[in-house]
């Protein structure tokens, strides 16, 4: 079953994801039982492999909730520290599920661990990662706050996402790179730039359909949509 969530897992995004969600809708109770089975064992490397390559089978399948929960418990636990890529895994992960219950506050622990985790390790594009979606934790406090902390908010994020950019750029990885594009389309977009972020999101829309990330696709279209309306194109 992990080598299943594996399988499954870097098609969550592209043309076969219904496929691929369907299938893993079908073996939840299965793979439910062997992450149980991983966390009474203490066997980090399965459980934590198990729910990093699930989350965004949870995630769109709507059992956020469940998620993390089990996440929560795994990240408590004495076995999740080591090896570090592990624990960063974890985080990425339960940052993920936060992030989607439209919890801010909650998430920026776990991702800004996952940073710290990262450049420890010296791993480029897992930093890269990382930082992408470290960015969120502060640009959305432009929308949620006021006062001089949107503008504090607005250039933490700023440099997570440049330099995100630069180590993508760095190691070649475009579909990286289109999604730092479309976070910062994001940032702009928020902070009140005038061109609302249109020009990063037709940028990542470019990126996203000629890697086949039909998610990011669709994406960078609601949000190109938004900065149309905004300018009024």
């Amino acid at each position: 079953f992990l080598d299943l969530a594996r399988s499954a897992a870097p098609e969550l995004a592209g043309p076969e994801q219904r496929a691929w969600l369907d299938r893993l809708e079908l073996e939840h109770d299965n793979l439910r039982a062997a992450i149980d089975r991983a966390v009474a064992d203490g066997d980090g490397a399965t459980a934590i492999g198990l729910a990093h390559a699930l989350w965004r089978f949870w995630q769109k399948r709507g059992h956020l909730v469940e998620a993390r929960r089990r996440l929560e418990a795994m990240a408590a636990a004495p076995w999740s520290y080591d090896p570090p890529s592990l624990r960063a895994r974890l985080m990425e992960a339960l940052g993920g599920v936060c992030w989607w219950q439209g919890d801010i506050e909650a998430m920026r622990a776990p991702y800004g661990e996952a940073v710290e985790l990262w450049r420890a390790d010296g791993n480029k594009r897992e930093l890269a990662n990382a930082l992408y979606n470290y960015s969120f934790c502060f640009s959305f406090a432009i929308v949620q706050g006021g006062g001089s902390g949107d503008s504090d908010a607005g250039r933490v994020a700023a440099a997570a996402l440049e330099e995100a950019l630069a180590l993508y750029r760095e190691a070649g990885d475009e579909e990286g790179e289109a999604n730092v594009l479309w976070g910062t389309g994001n940032l702009h977009y928020f902070g009140g730039n005038i061109r609302a972020g249109a020009d990063e999101f037709e940028a990542a829309l470019a990126i996203h359909r000629r890697v086949g990330n039909r998610t990011m696709e669709a994406w960078s279209l609601h949000m190109l949509g938004l900065a149309s309306l905004r300018t009024g194109d």
